[in-house]
């Protein structure tokens, strides 16, 4: 444990930028399940409180950190399957801790875990920073509990996906398939940042025509879901299927040295 606290300490005292305001913490009693672990950052006791009630009909297994340098700890103390992570904390904002998080990740050559920002903020550079900083997906505030459970199933499904069966010559073409679906994930960001539909639309057509003939019929979802949010325009249904785009290639692609 010397060394994991010592970790913990240089990550949380690295300075931050970001003005934080200051807010009165409270920590309910984590929610007892079976199911995966899920790790909720956010300082609002109201809104701990309906996000809990909203998860305990589930098998989810929910623990709560006040603030962002406590998310950090208990992030990497523990043993969690998502993170929700709210972004204006006390101590430490939500999108520092996910940056400090995937650091850890990083150097420890982790999967990434889900980390899905739920928060109030809803303008596109919200949007824009919480990808930034390493969120897979970016939720507002209010959320429905169908909608919420709607993105921790996505999100957590994707853990547990692989490869279905295809033809020998066409498994050899799997890794090539899924390193050009990486720079899709830089192709879809840039024209985000310009607002271009189109081009987004036409990805998203052609991943929804070709993941499932290469085995990946994730792939064929998630691009069916990106062609109708660019037809609709809708950057939030972007950001979030490029969430789950990039979570699914951290699982099927892992760190190498």
């Amino acid at each position: 444990m010397p060394g994991l606290l010592a970790l913990v300490s240089r990550l949380i005292r690295r300075p931050t930028s970001r003005a934080l305001p200051s807010y009165r913490t409270v920590a309910p009693a984590p929610i007892a399940a079976t199911g995966p672990r899920i790790l909720l950052a956010e300082d609002s006791p109201e809104n701990q409180t309906i996000v809990l009630a909203y998860l305990r009909p589930t098998p989810y297994q929910v623990e709560v950190a006040v603030d962002g340098r406590e998310a950090i700890v208990k992030f990497l103390s523990g043993n969690f399957d998502l993170v929700l992570m709210d972004i204006q904390m006390p101590a430490m904002d939500g999108w520092t801790a996910t940056a400090k998080i995937r650091e850890w990740e990083a150097q420890q050559r982790r999967r990434p875990v889900p980390i899905l920002a739920l928060t109030a903020n809803a303008m596109p550079n919200d949007f824009h920073l919480s990808r930034a900083a390493g969120c897979s997906a970016h939720l507002t505030k209010p959320i429905s509990q169908e909608a919420l459970l709607r993105a921790l199933n996505e999100h957590l499904t994707v853990a547990v996906e692989g490869r279905e069966p295809v033809p020998p010559a066409v498994e050899e073409l799997g890794p090539k398939y899924l390193r050009n679906r990486r720079v899709d994930l830089l192709t879809l960001g840039a024209a985000l940042d310009r607002l271009d539909y189109n081009a987004i639309r036409v990805l998203g057509h052609n991943m929804k025509g070709s993941g499932g003939g290469y085995g990946f019929p994730r792939i064929s979802d998630i691009g069916k879901r990106l062609e109708l949010a660019a037809k609709c325009e809708s950057g939030q249904q972007i950001q979030t299927e490029m969430g789950a785009l990039s979570d699914y290639l951290a699982i099927l692609i892992p760190p190498t040295d």
